[in-house]
């Protein structure tokens, strides 16, 4: 009698996890870059906590970016999936959030407003992958304006990267047959005093890319189901049954059961 709970229960965290992954792989996804600062990347007013004007190359960076596929202009073939938006697109952003982390210090580049991509291509020979998410706010020229953005992308010569904007997978960068260069800035200038309030840019050099999908709170609650059912299931089965007496012969006898780029610095510098 206690195998059956212990099937259904089974059956109902099988199906809650069958939905959690489809209706995961259909909208939230998180994709993480790691890899190193290139040199000539400057930390100007110590945004990542060094000194001001600090070439931070040779650091190790993350670059976090969280992404719902459903948003924006949405694209899907079998060789080419995006999502991209923003006010550059006239679209709704894609990206819900993007932060950098270098020195331990993670920054976020604050609402993806302005540019959002998320971008996989798959050719047979050839591969790629792409993270952009852009906050502006303000306007150049005028009070104070924020421009800052983290771009990362994978080019290989290779089939090795999947089209997919929704699979989970994890991803080395081969040097040999890999471009995966892209850059990054953090800039806030103050037009009315004439100054920087924080500025850092430079290039990062991507040494893994990493894709996972994130249940909705939808998906969660269909999932703690199934695994409560688990759960209680295997409680029932762990618990011996009630022994019962039997009559025979006058004796008693006890039977038992088993028991988931427009910047301020440019302009000034050019």
């Amino acid at each position: 009698m206690n195998k059956i709970p212990f099937v259904t229960a089974a059956a109902a965290a099988a199906l809650a996890v069958s939905l959690a992954a489809s209706s995961a792989s259909a909208e939230l996804v998180v994709v993480t870059y790691t890899g190193v600062v290139l040199t000539n990347s400057y930390d100007v007013t110590g945004v990542f906590g060094f000194p001001d004007n600090t070439d931070i190359g040779g650091q190790t960076y993350t670059a976090t970016y969280v992404f719902n596929t459903a948003l924006g202009d949405v694209f899907s073939s079998p060789s080419t999936n995006f999502a991209k938006g923003g006010t550059l697109y006239s679209a709704v952003s894609p990206a819900l959030s993007a932060t950098l982390t270098i020195n331990g210090v993670t920054v976020s580049i604050g609402v993806p407003n302005y540019n959002a991509q998320i971008y996989g291509q798959n050719e047979g020979t050839t591969s790629a992958e792409q993270a952009v998410a852009q906050n502006m706010e303000g306007v150049a020229g005028m009070g104070v304006y924020t421009y800052n953005y983290v771009d990362n992308e994978v080019h290989s010569n290779t089939g090795n990267l999947p089209a997919s904007i929704t699979t989970p997978f994890t991803y080395t960068v081969n040097p040999m047959t890999d471009y995966a260069t892209q850059d990054f800035q953090f800039e806030t200038y103050n037009y009315g005093t004439d100054t920087f309030e924080a500025y850092a840019d430079g290039q990062l050099s991507a040494e893994t890319l990493t894709v996972t999908v994130v249940p909705e709170p939808s998906t969660w609650t269909l999932m703690l189901i199934g695994f409560g059912g688990l759960s209680l299931a295997a409680r029932r089965r762990s618990r011996p049954a009630t022994p019962q007496k039997l009559y025979d012969g006058g004796a008693t006898t006890r039977i038992g059961f088993p028991s988931r780029k427009a910047s301020a610095f440019s302009m000034l510098r050019g």
